[in-house]
């Protein structure tokens, strides 16, 4: 069952979303470990973006 808040939206694999967002005193969300600016830019990035970026995050 999905909440009526949220609408069901196929996950892409590439966010690294876990929807638990919260951010702490740096502005990096405890949920997914994005800074604030990524978030905001995420749909806006090209898929290769994230995909350094996500790379990055897991070296």
């Amino acid at each position: 069952m999905t909440s009526p808040c949220v609408p069901h939206r196929k996950k892409d694999p590439l966010d690294p979303c876990i929807r638990q967002c919260c951010l702490d005193d740096r502005e990096v969300c405890v949920g997914c470990k994005r800074p604030l600016k990524v978030i905001l830019d995420w749909h806006r990035m090209t898929r290769e973006a994230r995909q350094r970026w996500l790379a990055g995050q897991t070296s």
